[in-house]
């Protein structure tokens, strides 16, 4: 008589990736909380800034040398890092984001808010943006993923891939953000844009 073979329970330990996705996540945060730019943080920590952007989307592990190289910049340790790692994704992670809470990632003069509620394994990003006139974003950026977004008042342009589009209050835009990419507001008044980006990168 054959046996029935006892289905085993689903393994719930993280696998390899989804690790390092939420190692980089939370070393995103601590580095926005202390308003680095992935480029600073590298500076500081004698790293490469792609070395820094391939560890925060979660595509390399870092060697506990490096993280403990980018912890001490981050006025952290390996110790604290680890012990409350699993702390802060049960009981960081809100449902409402109060204005103060949002994190400026901004820099060339545009206020970049950043809408983070510490979930660590979020997919999505989403960006409250502000373009006093004569304004941009200070360089020509590029990241894995979408971004979509309307111009809430203003006008700004974006410039793509050495193309320039001229937005208005009213209209959208979706472009791949792999391509390098500005926002410019060469108006005399402020420009508002509310963006989101998947995946999240910051």
């Amino acid at each position: 008589m054959s046996t029935k073979k006892e289905k085993k329970p689903a393994d719930k330990r993280l696998t390899d990736k989804n690790l390092d996705t939420q190692l980089g996540n939370r070393l995103t945060v601590m580095r926005l909380e202390k308003g680095y730019s992935q480029r600073k943080l590298a500076q500081l920590a004698g790293l490469t800034n792609t070395a820094i952007s391939s560890i925060e989307n979660g595509k390399n592990s870092p060697s506990i040398n490096t993280l403990q190289r980018i912890l001490t910049v981050l006025g952290s340790d390996l110790a604290s890092f680890f012990a409350t790692y699993q702390e802060q994704q049960q009981h960081n992670i809100r449902i409402v984001v109060k204005p103060e809470e949002l994190i400026n990632i901004g820099n060339g003069g545009a206020v970049l808010n950043l809408v983070h509620n510490g979930n660590p394994s979020r997919q999505l990003a989403m960006l409250i943006e502000t373009y006093p006139p004569h304004s941009q974003t200070e360089e020509k950026i590029s990241h894995e993923g979408e971004e979509v977004g309307t111009v809430i008042s203003g006008a700004v342009t974006i410039i793509l891939d050495e193309k320039s589009y001229e937005l208005r209050a009213g209209d959208s835009y979706v472009f791949d953000t792999s391509v390098p990419h500005t926002f410019i507001n060469t108006s005399n008044e402020e420009a508002h844009i509310v963006s989101a980006h998947s995946p999240a990168t910051y």
